[in-house]
């Protein structure tokens, strides 16, 4: 079957879209490969010289925000100093966060308290004079000073340690790391550096600005990947009704103010509760251009896309039971690489941007963890290192020295 005629097909049966939700946006020109690093995620210096020529190159205009958007297999990627908004409508950074700049490790937050942990699958509903905000990241390149696991992330290294220990006896001081290279070759750890046992764990920054002031706004922030910590910027007079966190490990929120309720229900408890997030795939997935190239059967394409959109309705049925509208349509925020989400109306002059908040010493609200480590990378590692050495000490019956193999 010809690929065209195919790929329509496929269009009838997701019902004509391939994008998210009923709204498109306009991408900048260009749209082929680059060589440029799309997952840069901080705000780009155009007027460097050797910055600006690159995107010239590609077909970036400086001056269009739509220019560092790009669909990638599948994906909108963020590829500069751009926010999304509704619609997926992209403005520059700039036009609404004053004295913004990226997030630097000497910036540790502050107290954490617990967010309510959903029960039966099912979040309160939204106070019914909010306005509902929907936003979406996965996890950022902007990392933070900011560590979290649970005893379940803490479980392989610890038996890693001691089978190390089995083998070669206690490390030295700092040897704890070599651990990460078995784990990585067990597939439980990310792609990250061996020397590194924190960073994996560690937080990647999503700011958010809110501008909508007519109404209160009930915050809906779904995580897709990883450790996202939400950092919220108000305007004057905004009123946050509440928070739902959603996907993702261990998600957290920064500079919330106090007495907002906050609910969760991460990634591991909407596994538990048989809810998968979706979405419908785009015109550039990799899907199309396998069925087009008859790597996928038609008969097998058929089944697949329509398992894929009956899991998407699924999805938004669930969300709509919950927050009163659907996911799809209402949600903020690109697929890769976003800086900035923006809730509510553009500023219109410069002394009406948001102000920025850093994450030095900010109140965050998150799930629940067996350990939250506020430090620096460098300091997040040997406090983890310590941690797991204390455990694999106590699984040990208080001597490592006992597990070592004996000397010649």
């Amino acid at each position: 079957m010809d690929g065209k005629v195919l790929l329509l097909l496929c269009a009838a049966l997701l019902g004509g879209v391939f994008y998210l939700g009923t709204h498109d946006i306009t991408l900048g020109g260009g749209g082929g490969p680059t060589t440029r690093i799309e997952a840069s995620s901080q705000i780009v210096n155009v007027r460097h010289a050797e910055i600006r020529r690159a995107l010239i190159a590609e077909g970036y205009d400086e001056n269009d925000p739509a220019s560092y958007v790009r669909e990638r297999d599948g994906r909108l990627v963020v590829g500069g100093p751009v926010a999304s908004t509704e619609f997926l409508r992209p403005v520059f950074v700039d036009q609404v966060l004053a004295n913004y700049h990226r997030p630097v490790l000497s910036e540790t937050p502050g107290k954490v308290r617990q967010a309510t942990e959903v029960q039966d699958c099912r979040f309160t509903p939204p106070a019914a004079d909010a306005r509902l905000a929907n936003v979406f990241s996965n996890a950022t390149e902007l990392g933070v000073s900011f560590v979290a696991v649970r005893d379940a992330d803490l479980s392989p290294l610890v038996h890693a340690y001691l089978d190390r220990v089995r083998a070669e006896g206690a490390p030295k001081v700092g040897g704890i790391g070599a651990i990460t290279g078995k784990m990585n070759q067990l597939g439980s750890m990310q792609a990250v550096s061996s020397a590194s046992v924190a960073g994996p764990f560690q937080y990647r920054a999503m700011e958010v600005a809110v501008t909508e002031t007519a109404t209160p706004v009930h915050l809906v922030l779904q995580t897709g990947t990883g450790r996202v910590l939400w950092n919220l910027h108000l305007a004057d007079d905004v009123r946050i009704s509440g928070v739902s966190l959603i996907g993702g490990d261990l998600p957290a929120i920064a500079n919330l103010p106090k007495g907002v309720s906050v609910e969760v229900m991460d990634g591991s408890t909407l596994a538990a509760c048989g809810v998968v997030p979706m979405q419908l795939p785009r015109a550039s997935d990799p899907i199309f251009q396998a069925i087009e190239n008859g790597q996928v059967p038609v008969d097998l394409a058929r089944i697949g896309l329509g398992t894929i959109r009956d899991q998407v309705e699924a999805w938004n049925t669930w969300f709509e039971a919950q927050f009163g509208l659907r996911s799809d349509e209402t949600r903020i925020g690109y697929d890769n690489s976003a800086i900035l989400a923006v809730v509510g109306p553009l500023p219109q002059a410069e002394a009406d941007r948001v102000t920025y908040h850093t994450l030095r010493r900010a109140p965050v609200v998150m799930a629940a963890a067996d350990e939250v480590i506020s430090k620096d990378l460098m300091d997040s590692e040997d406090k983890l290192k310590s941690i797991i050495k204390k455990r694999a000490t106590a699984l040990a019956g208080g001597d490592l020295a006992s597990l070592a193999p004996p000397s010649n």
